[in-house]
């Protein structure tokens, strides 16, 4: 189990840019402390050595590593071998097509590859295109989208086939599910999730329990409660910094959605599975 301290990066503070994204070459001479961070971020080690706790998780970086991080992760960098020089690329979550959005956020597992240098070619390859349109004087959008797809889509393929990715179609409710992984912890109300379906809200409600099985409130709860149990198992937070880190207003009514769902408390699932 980690020590973590919560430190939330903002988009804002990174992607200065109507492109909705940011590519740079990067630097990194010091650790990096654990943080989260509201955008995506795909990052190719070119060189240099370090290891990565990703999602509790500890990796391998060195030259050929590339990885995606979420706005539902959370990481630290420790250099071993200085400097780590890498391609950074952080986007918005509205930069990136549907269908691939739903395939990553449906991802049960670290997106993580090392050792695999036909992948590293390939990223590499398209992280210089990238880098060279993004940073012409006069660059052309639908190229730079086209190459980051191509990028998603190289990650996509390793733990998925193509052919979900191209039948991933779009669906009203499966949009707001989305939007709900990526924003649960804001504690979305259902007329701002019937909002981006353009539906009224009672009939988004009603399609909504239709199509999933379950209220907006209980899907809701239920990524939250996720949430909570993966911080349970790879962090030291407090249970109070649980609670609201993971969207509930109050401790009382996480521990009370905790133990109706999980039918144990906090501490008691913590004790029981932290060696799991």
């Amino acid at each position: 189990m980690i020590n973590f301290e919560i430190n939330k990066r903002l988009a804002t503070d990174y992607i200065q840019d109507k492109r909705m994204l940011s590519v740079k070459k990067s630097t990194i001479t010091n650790n990096v402390a654990f943080h989260a961070h509201d955008f995506f971020e795909i990052e190719l080690v070119l060189s240099g050595e370090g290891t990565q706790i990703l999602n509790g998780k500890e990796y391998e970086m060195k030259k050929g590593t590339l990885y995606l991080v979420t706005p539902l992760d959370y990481h630290q960098i420790t250099v071993t071998k200085a400097p780590i020089d890498l391609y950074s690329i952080k986007l918005y979550e509205n930069f990136l097509p549907y269908n691939l959005l739903n395939i990553i956020l449906n991802s049960q597992s670290n997106i993580f590859f090392d050792d695999n240098i036909t992948l590293y070619d390939k990223a590499l390859n398209l992280c210089n295109l990238l880098y060279e349109e993004y940073t012409r004087s006069s660059p052309e959008p639908k190229y730079i989208a086209n190459i980051v797809e191509c990028i998603f889509i190289l990650l996509a393929r390793n733990f998925t086939t193509l052919t979900d990715i191209k039948s991933s179609g779009y669906n009203p409710i499966q949009s707001a599910v989305i939007y709900m992984k990526l924003h649960f912890q804001e504690d979305p109300p259902v007329q701002k999730a019937a909002e981006i379906c353009y539906l009224s809200t009672n009939y988004f409600s009603s399609m909504f329990r239709k199509y999933m099985g379950k209220t907006y409130s209980e899907y809701l709860t239920e990524l939250k409660l996720d949430y909570a149990k993966k911080l349970l198992l790879t962090t030291d937070l407090s249970i109070t910094d649980i609670c609201f880190s993971s969207g509930f207003s109050s401790v009382s009514n996480f521990l009370k959605a905790f133990k109706q769902k999980i039918n144990i408390s906090p501490n008691k699932f913590r004790k029981e599975n932290h060696n799991m």
